[in-house]
């Protein structure tokens, strides 16, 4: 027989009972047979500060879905803190804890807390009775596709930042060449500083006004 015919009723109710909490939605799914998740991480790297994301948060997002590996149909972690700790290099308790509850407000993880506070999944013979604690990221696999929105426009974002800066430094070159030194100077001021497109696209017609005639 198929091998879900083979489950014993336990199996089953608790696979019934990861499905309705934390299942993986259609088009995450479809993304690849194993370890779809890490698509949506590359992608939410990209677009971080859209959802008020550090590095540290993706480090700690990292090391809950390198638990995941192998694992099908839920998106539990069971991990003890101690052992999420190991895989971030020894990452303080109080760092981990503070990284978990941004990562909960900004909707991508949920905690599941047992009465003693452990992460467990207990089988009983019975929906009712199964329970189910731990860190679930459901949240993250159900926000793939707005995740990919946003990564993908801000990719177009960098692709368009990266134009206008080399405009600029062209530009500088130009002024370099024609004797502008001062002008010239305050271009390379320009290009260490984070400026939005608007800004840099100013910074353009401002330089291009002031290149001497050959």
């Amino acid at each position: 027989g198929s091998v879900m015919g083979s489950r014993s009723p336990c199996d089953r109710i608790m696979a019934q009972r990861f499905s309705q909490t934390s299942a993986l939605p259609a088009a995450s799914r479809a993304l690849s047979t194993a370890d779809p998740w890490w698509t949506v991480f590359r992608d939410l790297r990209d677009c971080q500060s859209r959802f008020g994301l550090k590095p540290r948060h993706l480090d700690t997002l990292a090391a809950l879905l390198s638990f995941l590996k192998g694992q099908s149909g839920h998106m539990m972690v069971f991990a003890s803190n101690a052992s999420i700790q190991e895989r971030m290099n020894g990452k303080s308790v109080r760092s981990l804890q503070r990284s978990l509850n941004e990562l909960i407000e900004a909707g991508l993880l949920r905690r599941r807390a047992s009465p003693n506070g452990k992460r467990f999944a207990k089988r009983g013979p019975c929906s009712e009775s199964a329970a189910v604690y731990g860190l679930d990221l459901a949240g993250f696999l159900q926000a793939a596709p707005e995740i990919e929105r946003l990564a993908e426009e801000a990719r177009a974002e960098a692709r368009t930042l990266d134009l206008l800066k080399l405009r600029l430094r062209e530009l500088r070159a130009l002024l370099l060449e024609r004797g502008a030194e001062e002008e010239a100077l305050r271009l390379a001021a320009v290009l260490r500083r984070k400026l939005e497109a608007a800004d840099l696209e100013h910074e353009i017609t401002e330089a291009e006004a002031q290149i001497p005639c050959p």
